[in-house]
């Protein structure tokens, strides 16, 4: 017949010794987290499309302004810019 390992309800030892996991409380399950959010202040579009525009520029003249294309140079500067914000 096997013996069941009994312990002290305050203790984290059973009388051999070891140690066994604390019994855990009744707790509802924790909530998926949600996307980081921006600490910084909302910017209006115009300044936005501005500051994505210039970003863009300055990737294009860095590399020459060879290769690439301006759709990639703009998705690239928000995807920069959105970064940037979340720090």
């Amino acid at each position: 017949m096997p013996r069941s390992v009994q312990h002290d309800r305050h203790s984290d030892r059973t009388p051999s010794g070891t140690r066994t996991q604390a019994p855990s409380p009744d707790v509802a399950p924790k909530k998926p987290r949600r996307a980081r959010r921006s600490t910084s202040a909302p910017v209006a579009p115009e300044s936005w499309n501005r500051m994505v525009a210039e970003a863009a520029y300055f990737r294009a003249e860095r590399r020459g302004f060879l290769g690439g294309s301006p759709e990639e140079d703009w998705f690239a500067a928000e995807a920069e810019l959105r970064a940037s914000r979340r720090t």
